[in-house]
């Protein structure tokens, strides 16, 4: 969802985030004059090259070249887009952002329900850590070994018996129809606050401190919330998954915490469902390497093999780690402490095809010729999802000698896979792509390519088209994107906000890059596929209704109809 960030509100946002606080957040700034000093996060350096200067409010790494305001630092340190950022130090700065009106009614209840979800959030934990009715919720945390500290950190509550939370956001100015569409249904249970990665709270999910079932409950499928799009955790583990290079993914709430509580910080979950590609490209912003962690058990086996092939298929880098008699991360924590962990951490991890291999070994005897023959034609399925070639040869070198077969047989065997899985496709009739007129196509990306490298075309583009003028749903969305950007934003801002707006959006990138590589020929042609775009949009105004009432369809259409069709379609062509 985006945010309607004028000028103004842009500057107060810098304006309430002193940019000394702000990076002092993250780095030790020593005094030098004016200014202040520190060692370059964004390259390795051990003289201090990194400058603040509070007078401009802004940063330089003499190191490096990275440079720019408190939004630019936070993007580059959280590695967040442009609109993520601003609503961070936004909310950190009290700042209340609109959310754009490109859905009206939409964005309204969007609104609603995130300020419902926070108010809620701040009811249950005032409940956990203050209320007599939270005791069940501390005494059940207590007995699982989660600090203070925790509950804090990670804003944790207890949902009490009754409708308390009800009657608080009535009272807070909630309708009871808004209460209904968050879903808040969570009775009995601790709380655990899901936020997304501005630190807005999305929904909930919830574990029972009761014998009721389910054992876990989530909120529903919202407009702010899906099971699908988030990892929970991610909004306090993003920076140190940054820094490990890698990402340990657990599977359940007080998985994650208590993994958390014991220093391993680079770690999330899902939410209580598969794994899903929108998950696998979050992670991708983050880093490329994944360790799975999941329960010793059949369950968080199978839950671990559900789950690799979306992984692979993003082209991430994957291994998992089983913990030894059916143990989840939790209790084996609990257990045998960081230190255990750690060494199981740093040794015991098995590829994807090794993984399964285990799996293959715990339904049969792999110590029978055919056994390990079907086991390999049940595992070389999965390496026709991993993109990199030189990580399946590795993969597939490992699982021959594992199951003592011939390499070049196995590689035989998955030849021949592949080539019945490309039969197959060609066999399934495809579905007809939409008709594109390429010229005005190319015309559409030439605009844009235009917008994403200058401000003033940008500028110019927002004041003489509308999204309409687009004939490629993508391309609407894109200029949707740039014209609602303020009008100070950087072409570096500009690339960022387009973040998931396209299919694939670096592919995309790539193809308006190619078309803006040189400024002044792109400027050259701005003003001839604007003319173009406009002539089209006129044609399609006045020849549209001629042609479908007067000519399509006729059969016998009046002369001076056909003349004046004639007449408007030559007139557009010498526009081109």
């Amino acid at each position: 969802m985006g945010y309607r960030i004028t000028a103004e509100i842009l500057q107060r946002i810098k304006d309430e985030n002193d940019i000394v606080t702000v990076v002092s957040g993250y780095l030790t700034l020593k005094k030098s004059g004016r200014s202040y000093k520190a060692i370059c996060p964004f390259h390795g350096e051990k003289t201090p090259s990194f400058i603040v200067t509070p007078e401009k409010g802004i940063f330089h790494c003499f190191g490096c070249g990275a440079g720019g305001d408190s939004i630019s630092f936070v993007m580059r340190m959280e590695n967040l887009l442009f609109p993520e950022a601003a609503a961070l130090l936004a909310k950190r700065a009290g700042i209340q952002l609109e959310l754009t009106r490109e859905d009206g009614e939409a964005n309204r209840v969007r609104t609603r329900l995130l300020q419902l979800n926070n108010e809620a959030a701040a009811f249950y934990h005032r409940c956990l850590t203050r209320e007599k009715e939270g005791q069940p919720g501390r005494d059940y945390l207590q007995k699982r070994k989660i600090t203070a500290a925790t509950v804090k950190e990670f804003n944790l509550g207890f949902a009490p018996s009754g409708y308390p939370l009800e009657r608080h956001l009535t009272a807070a100015g909630f309708s009871r129809a808004e209460i209904e569409a968050a879903g808040l249904k969570f009775f009995l249970r601790v709380i655990f606050p899901i936020y997304n990665l501005s630190s807005e709270c999305l929904g909930f999910g919830g574990r029972t401190v009761t014998d009721a079932e389910p054992k876990y409950l989530n909120s529903p499928e919202t407009p702010v919330f899906s099971k699908g799009a988030g990892l929970y955790g991610l909004s306090l583990s993003r920076q140190p998954i940054q820094q490990k290079g890698e990402l340990l993914l657990v599977e359940g709430y007080l998985d994650l915490i208590k993994v958390y509580q014991h220093g391993f910080r680079n770690v999330a979950a899902g939410l209580g469902t598969a794994l899903t590609p929108t998950q696998a490209r979050l992670i991708r912003r983050f880093t490329d390497r994944v360790v799975l962690l999941y329960d010793g058990d059949r369950a968080g086996r199978l839950a671990a093999r559900r789950n690799l092939e979306v992984l692979l298929a993003n082209d991430l880098e994957i291994s998992v780690v089983t913990l030894p008699d059916q143990a989840d991360p939790d209790s084996y924590l609990d257990q045998h402490g960081p230190e255990a962990l750690n060494k199981i951490l740093a040794g015991d991890r098995k590829n994807p095809l090794l993984f399964q291999l285990e799996m293959a070994a715990l339904e049969q005897d792999l110590s029978r010729p055919e056994a390990r023959i079907n086991a390999a034609r049940e595992i070389l399925p999965l390496c026709q999802v991993i993109e990199s070639p030189l990580r399946r040869s590795e993969y597939m070198s490992q699982l021959a000698e594992a199951l003592q077969l011939h390499e070049e047989a196995l590689r035989q065997e998955f030849h021949n896979l592949q080539k019945k899985s490309e039969g197959r496709r060609v066999e399934t009739p495809a579905v007809p792509a939409p008709k594109r007129k390429p010229g005005l196509h190319q015309a559409e990306e030439i605009l844009l390519a235009a917008a994403l490298c200058a401000r003033e075309l940008r500028l110019e583009l927002a004041r003489r088209l509308t999204e309409d003028h687009f004939s490629d749903p993508e391309h609407r969305a894109v200029f949707r994107k740039l014209v609602q950007l303020p009008e100070t934003a950087t072409a570096e801002m500009a690339r960022a906000e387009l973040e998931g707006t396209v299919q694939n959006t670096e592919e995309f990138l790539v193809r308006v890059g190619n078309l803006s590589e040189s400024e002044e020929l792109l400027e050259q042609n701005f003003q001839g596929c604007l003319n173009r775009i406009l002539a089209h949009s006129r044609e399609e105004r006045l020849t549209r209704p001629l042609r479908t009432e007067k000519i399509d369809g006729v059969t016998d259409p009046d002369l001076e109809d056909l003349r004046r069709f004639q007449a408007l379609i030559q007139e557009r062509h010498q526009h081109k």
